[in-house]
Order: structure tokens, then C-alpha cells, then sequence
């Protein structure tokens, strides 16, 4: 990306992330709950008063759908997905002393178009907030939390970003009603927390903990939910030494839990395990990393 002034253009993380508020995790996308986003941008940053700024920003849509039972039902990206119009990005960032404090929000404009008389489309988003508070020497604090309806790819873990209800099959020279054909876009909550301790001035400790959860429609999506992350929670603990000033190396641990939507029926292990009808899918999984890293 290049900036002449208050206006970016190009390809960078988006400005509805909050990167005051990051915390170092040797595994890239962080954890659950982080908004981890980077795309094709055109901002304007302003200075609002001492210590504070705003930023407006226009980016890269990409939507992506589920579709219920009907012609379209195999539909599970953004085929038929139309990006018309781009997202629209907001963001105020304070940035006294102590530390830091940032709200974004970012509204979307989804359209569906099967084809076959349905066309149609929508808004939705969501909001970002976080703060970072600087202890004793360099120790921190902060955390996150965004919420939206339709937020989908800008919050990790999250699931698509709407789903189309089908319910009209061969609508070939049909008119459209509201019964055939409609765009819901899908709400989902999430955030984290963590701590930075220094050992010494080149070795820290981030503890860190997220959560995202998403409200799958099983009902309306049948099949197509199936894998959908209903929650994922995640853990990380890491130990990251910086040998010189621009060479990194981390050792983490990290932890996850993880539900998934499930609407077909399961059976239990073994032979002749009982049927168990629709419900959620659950598992856990564990991780030791380590990562290597030079700034430059």
C-alpha cells in the first residue's frame, strides 16, 4: 500500500481491526474472537483532537452464503453472491498514555441473485470495541469484544456471512414472493482477554483467551450447516525471546474447543450404536508451536 497524507491506498489489515490491542501469539490468526482482516482498502484518517483520531475507509466485499434445500442447495461460497457495492469502514482511536481505546464499525451490503427470477439483497455489520491499559514497567492488560449481524470474515472463527431461504423449486417464469426466496444474515458474538508479562526487557509472556460463537440456523439450512462453527474457544500461552531488537522466537501452547452445527442424524461408535437425531458436534484439540520471526 502506499500514503500521501491522511489517505491510504492499497492492500493492508483492515481499519476495522484494532491493533492497539493486539497481543503477541506465535500462532498467526491469533485467537478466536480477534477481528483478522487484511484487504484492498482506499482511508482517510483524520486527527480529531489531541490523542484522538478517525478513520473512514472503503474495502475489498466478499461475501459468503449458505443456501437451504431447493435448486441451489450445493451453494456454499459466494457463487451467486453479487459484491455491488464495497464495505464501508469507521473508526475512532484514542490513544492516551495510559494506553488505548478503539470502537469500528463496518456495514455490508449483500445481494443473491439464483438465477432464476430471485434477486435480492440486504445490509449487515457489526461493531468493534477494545482497550489496552499499561501497568507496572511494560506490562498490559486489554480486551475485545464485537458483535454484529452479518460480521461474518472480519472475526475469526466466524461462520458465513447470511444464508438464503430456498423454498420455491422450479421457479422457472414464477414471480417472486417472499415465501420463495430470502436473504437472513446470521449474528455472531466474540471477543477476548489478555495479559503481557516481562520476565526481562527481551523475554515476555502473553496469556490469552477467546470465545466466538455464531447463531447457526440449522432449521432454515438443513444439510448446509453441517460444520458450521456454532463456538470456538481458544487458549494460548507463550514464552517469546528476542535474542537482538529485530529477531523474534516463541514457544506456545494453545488449546481449543470446538462445536459444530450438525443437522443430519449421527450414529455412536461402536456397531449398532444408538441414532442420535440432529444436535451439535464437539471436539478439542491441542498445540505446541514455535515460531521464528525477523522485522524488518
Amino acid at each position: 500500500y502506499g500514503q500521501l497524507g491522511p489517505v491510504l491506498a492499497g492492500q493492508t489489515w483492515s481499519t476495522f481491526m484494532d491493533q492497539d490491542t493486539f497481543f503477541d501469539t506465535v500462532d498467526f490468526y491469533g485467537a478466536a474472537g480477534q477481528e483478522f482482516t487484511r484487504q484492498t482498502m482506499i482511508r482517510y484518517t483524520a486527527s480529531v483532537m489531541d490523542s484522538l483520531s478517525a478513520d473512514l475507509a472503503i474495502e475489498n466485499p466478499e461475501q459468503a452464503n449458505a443456501v437451504t434445500a431447493g435448486p441451489n442447495a450445493a451453494l456454499t461460497t459466494n457463487v451467486n453472491g453479487i459484491d455491488r457495492m464495497p464495505d464501508f469502514v469507521v473508526a475512532l482511536r484514542y490513544r492516551p498514555s495510559w494506553g488505548a481505546i478503539n470502537v469500528s464499525g463496518v456495514a455490508r451490503n449483500f445481494n443473491y441473485n439464483d438465477g432464476n427470477d430471485f434477486d435480492n439483497s440486504t445490509w449487515g455489520g457489526g461493531g468493534h470495541a477494545g482497550a489496552t491499559v499499561k501497568l507496572w514497567g511494560k506490562d498490559t492488560i486489554g480486551a475485545v469484544v464485537n458483535y454484529g449481524d452479518g460480521l461474518g470474515r472480519y472475526a475469526n472463527a466466524s461462520i458465513r456471512d447470511y444464508y438464503v431461504v430456498n423454498g420455491c423449486a422450479g421457479k422457472a417464469g414464477s414471480a417472486p414472493t417472499a415465501a420463495c426466496n430470502d436473504i437472513e444474515t446470521v449474528s455472531s458474538l466474540g471477543g477476548w482477554a489478555a495479559f503481557t508479562h516481562y520476565w526481562a526487557d527481551n523475554l515476555r509472556s502473553n496469556i490469552i483467551g477467546g470465545a466466538q460463537t455464531s447463531s447457526v440456523p440449522v432449521a432454515q439450512l438443513g444439510a448446509a450447516a453441517n460444520g458450521q462453527n456454532d463456538q470456538i474457544v481458544t487458549t494460548h500461552i507463550n514464552l517469546i525471546w528476542n535474542p537482538v531488537s529485530k529477531v523474534s522466537i516463541g514457544l506456545e501452547y494453545m488449546m481449543g474447543w470446538r462445536q459444530v452445527a450438525a443437522s443430519h442424524n449421527t450414529f455412536s461408535a461402536g456397531a449398532g450404536g444408538a441414532l442420535n437425531p440432529g444436535g451439535n458436534t464437539s471436539g478439542s484439540a491441542q498445540r505446541l508451536q514455535l515460531g521464528m520471526q525477523y522485522n524488518f
